[in-house]
């Protein structure tokens, strides 16, 4: 009995593909995606990071999270409060 979809043996079309690697990827992003993970930390990997960067950033971005003025207070006076105690 063959593996199919239901027993986790490949897509929900039918199609089989290796394990790890994404359905769909061609033969030179497969080689790009291990050429740069065996890359990392190494002289080569020093070299791409050269290059320009940044004088100052234009935005700030808005906090997602605001946090509490009263906490932030007490952090800074060497204090912490958490769930109403300090």
């Amino acid at each position: 009995m063959a593996d199919g979809p239901e027993q986790g043996g490949g897509t929900p079309d039918g199609r089989q593909h290796r394990a790890g690697q994404r359905p769909g990827s061609s033969l030179s992003e497969t080689l790009g995606r291990t050429i740069k993970k065996l890359s990392f930390r190494t002289p080569v990997h020093k070299l791409r990071l050269r290059g320009r960067y940044p004088l100052q950033l234009l935005d700030v971005p808005a906090d997602p999270i605001p946090g509490s003025v009263r906490a932030g207070r007490a952090l800074l006076d060497g204090r912490m409060i958490a769930g109403g105690e300090s």
